[in-house]
């Protein structure tokens, strides 16, 4: 009798797991047009099904918007809950200008793969997560942008951008940034512009940007513990400052700053450089090694290298200034007034076109 109980009970338990996990990979199609994503009247078990699910899709379930799931033009899908998710989301096929919508109370998770579409309207103002634990997942944003912070943060998970990737509230005196805290991020040699891009968290992290433009409209941070770092064939243009802290020792390829006044800054770490550029005023701060650099200035601030660091050519357009302690600079030149100062500083060439103080 008790062996009876025994093998009913352990048939009843697998069956409640194949359901769960059944109903737990099973795709989700968008259908009837507008509505909340809490709705679920609106996710059917295939496109333009009539057979509906139990509940809204979980981190497991892949969800679908195509050209069966909306009914007009400007039909929305308003995410209305606190934390929705999915595992891959795919926008393609919708033929009409449907859009994806939410304040900026609500966040959305992703645990897997994002596929928007050209003809899709991204208003969706919340917080995105990419969360997967797993590699290979892809980003495609056909042209749309984030409203609000990105985070990428599953440990061990892996993106790859497939095209231009933006993420930019568009207005003033405000920030949205792009966050790595844990997986690899491959940028794939597209553009991606954000307001800022933080990793500073010391979980192990994996950053490619070879052969990408980043555009940073505020500052770049980076800690380079547990941090491998790929840059080869980049650019980075940021308009306040790039800083780099901790670590072994990095590679950047080209910097370019766009600021009125802008700073390189290397705290714990020493870093290399091939190309920095200084559209405006700034100062280069730390050690490092840097191949170029030059300061075009703005005719205000001061143009100021202050470290232990080994130039292979610096031009300080306006009022520049070296100084630190133990500086290897093959040559440097002062368009303007100069001063290179310091202790043991080592210089082959010193070029003056105005008055300068050695």
């Amino acid at each position: 009798m008790k062996n009876r109980i025994y093998i009913f009970l352990c048939c009843i338990i697998l069956l409640t797991l194949t359901f769960k996990l059944s109903l737990g990979q099973d795709p989700y199609y968008w259908v009837g047009g507008q509505g909340n994503w809490s709705d679920i009247n609106h996710w059917a078990t295939e496109s333009g099904g009539t057979v509906l699910h139990i509940q809204v899709p979980t981190a497991e379930n892949n969800v679908f918007f195509d050209d069966n799931s909306f009914s007009g033009i400007n039909d929305t899908v308003f995410v209305n809950i606190s934390n929705a998710v999915c595992k891959n989301m795919n926008w393609t096929g919708t033929d009409s200008a449907s859009t994806f919508a939410g304040q900026d109370t609500v966040n959305f998770r992703i645990y897997g793969s994002l596929k928007f579409d050209s003809l899709m309207n991204q208003d969706f103002m919340g917080i995105f997560s990419f969360e997967s634990t797993s590699l290979n997942n892809t980003i495609e944003m056909a042209s749309k942008q984030f409203n609000n912070h990105v985070y990428f943060q599953g440990i061990d998970g892996g993106w790859k951008l497939l095209d231009d990737f933006t993420v930019t509230d568009n207005k003033p005196y405000n920030s949205v940034n792009i966050f790595l805290y844990n997986g690899t991020l491959n940028t794939n040699g597209q553009i991606v512009t954000s307001e800022g891009f933080y990793s500073d968290q010391q979980n192990n992290r994996t950053l490619n940007i070879s052969g990408s433009e980043i555009f940073i409209l505020g500052s770049w941070n980076i800690d380079g513990t547990n941090l491998d770092f790929y840059s080869e064939s980049s650019l980075i243009t940021a308009r306040d400052y790039v800083a780099t802290t901790n670590g072994d020792i990095l590679q950047y390829n080209n910097i370019n700053f766009d600021g009125i006044f802008s700073g390189l800054f290397n705290d714990n770490v020493y870093v290399n450089y091939n190309f920095v550029n200084f559209l405006g005023s700034g100062m280069v701060e730390g050690n490092c090694t840097i191949d170029s650099i030059i300061f075009i200035g703005n005719g205000v601030d001061t143009c100021i290298i202050n470290g232990t660091d080994s130039i292979n050519y610096a031009r300080l357009q306006f009022l520049g200034r070296v100084s630190g302690i133990n500086n290897v600079i093959k040559k440097v030149v002062f368009d303007d007034y100069g001063i290179l100062s310091g202790q043991n500083n080592k210089v082959d060439t010193v070029e003056m076109k105005d008055v300068g103080f050695v």
